[in-house]
């Protein structure tokens, strides 16, 4: 985003970001699941990470799931100028 919050994403730089992403795609375990499909796949503890909001945390901290008090929050990875 420039200053004026304008989208750069038509410059070199916003097309190679939108490349990588499009290609990091393969290595998505189940990025075309349905929402709580994607809770109960991370759930079960064979994924390296996942990004959610809000109520995937209070799915993945209830009482008898498997990830209460293993998970680590972060923010979304991004490039700050």
């Amino acid at each position: 985003m420039s200053p004026d919050l304008e989208p750069l994403i038509a410059s070199d730089e916003g097309i190679a970001a939108f490349e990588g992403i499009v290609k990091s795609m393969q290595h998505l375990a189940r990025y075309n699941q349905q929402l709580v499909g994607n809770w109960t796949y991370f759930e079960a503890g064979t994924t390296y990470c996942n990004i959610s909001w809000g109520g995937m945390q209070k799915y993945l901290k209830k009482l008898g799931s498997y990830m209460r008090g293993k998970l680590h929050h972060s923010a979304t990875p991004c490039v700050v100028s």
